[in-house]
């Protein structure tokens, strides 16, 4: 049973306070007013208008990560574009029963901008947001990307990328959206759509080509610099979080503590599949900068692409000495003069680093995985 409350928040921050919804989404309402909410055991994971001509758009762009699930979401979008999506489990019809005058002042525009909203909500937790692909009417083309907080801890991640957008784009032009509309107060940001299709690939010429573009030449950093900063988020967490943390916390830190030199680089932070699109047949760029911070070690981009997937798709490997056996890490390993020994701490540190974060955001079986990883380098190390 899903929360209408929940659904009538969503709708109210992205059109208006004064919205009234019904659950009686009949013909008798225009059909610009109707939407589906499709959801996910019970979860409502998106919120489509009626019409499929401006969902498809959007719903098209979206891979799940395994092969069922794949599956599943091409005959949603068969039954979609066939006006048949109300024939399947966990889809319920939602109409607007007021004006359906859309207020996009909250975002920037006009109120007279035609735009049609396409609402992705997020996986529950703190850091929980509605991403709303908002495509235009005229041309069914994704105009921008508006995001709109649900969790505690979700305005400050939105406002995060907005800075973080607004400083990238003037250093490394081209290989992210672009920043439109940001709101301190309410903590909503806007940004370009960017054209083409996500990727699914393991790693090729052009993921490298995009990490080496990252790179910050002439700013040097080290992994001892780091330690401080790691140890200042072990000691914030609180209960079994903090416990398990400082045990296996000590031991991470004393073998992080290398000065050696390196060069910095922009790192993402969820350098994935999902978040990475071919913008013609030889270069990728990024979206969702929401974890990226210009001060980051080299290789942790490249670790997140290969560990996140063997997370989420259950494709459990020895990532660590299969991303290093790789013949174009191989390359990129000898062009940065990284050794294993290098190339081990700095996959230690990437892991810790994700292991703390799971922990933050309260993602309980994120933070086993990491720890476990964790684990196998210790063992193969003292």
């Amino acid at each position: 049973m899903i929360d209408n409350l929940f659904i009538e928040k969503i709708f109210r921050q992205v059109f208006s306070e004064n919205l009234s919804l019904t659950w009686d989404a009949s013909h008798d309402l225009p059909l610009e007013n109707r939407f589906w909410i499709i959801c996910n055991t019970d979860e409502p994971r998106w919120l489509v208008p009626h019409n499929p001509k401006y969902g498809l758009p959007v719903l098209k762009q979206w891979r799940p990560y395994s092969k069922s699930s794949y599956l599943k979401w091409q005959l949603l979008l068969i039954a979609y574009r066939a006006g048949e999506l109300h024939r399947l489990p966990g889809v319920i019809p939602v109409g607007i029963a007021a004006s359906t005058a859309k207020y996009w002042e909250c975002i920037g525009y006009e109120n007279n901008q035609n735009l049609i909203p396409t609402i992705y909500i997020g996986t529950p937790g703190v850091t929980r947001k509605a991403v709303v692909s908002l495509v235009n009417e005229r041309t069914s083309g994704i105009n921008s990307i508006a995001k709109f907080s649900l969790g505690e801890m979700a305005e400050k991640t939105i406002l995060k990328e907005a800075d973080v957008l607004t400083h990238f784009i003037a250093e490394k032009p081209g290989l992210s959206p672009h920043l439109l509309y940001v709101n301190e107060q309410t903590g909503i940001s806007v940004q370009t759509a960017l054209d083409g299709r996500h990727v699914n690939t393991p790693l090729l010429p052009a993921h490298i080509n995009l990490l080496s573009r990252l790179s910050r030449p002439g700013t040097i950093i080290s992994l001892q610099q780091h330690i401080h900063q790691l140890n200042q988020r072990i000691q914030k967490l609180k209960g079994m979080a903090e416990t398990s943390a400082k045990q296996m916390g000590d031991t991470v830190l004393e073998l992080l503590d290398d000065p050696t030199p390196l060069t910095a680089t922009w790192i993402h932070g969820d350098f994935a599949p999902w978040n990475l699109k071919w913008v013609d047949r030889q270069r990728l760029v990024a979206v969702d900068w929401e974890d990226a911070r210009p001060d980051g070690l080299p290789l942790y981009d490249l670790f997140h692409y290969q560990y996140i997937q063997s997370y989420l798709l259950r494709a459990r490997k020895n990532i660590l000495d299969l991303t290093w056996k790789h013949p174009i890490v191989s390359r990129y390993l000898q062009l940065l003069g990284i050794d294993r020994p290098q190339y081990n701490r700095l996959a230690l540190y990437y892991l810790t680093d994700m292991w703390i974060k799971s922990l933050e955001r309260e993602k309980v079986a994120d933070g086993n995985f990491f720890r476990q990883e964790i684990s196998y380098i210790l063992q193969g190390i003292l």
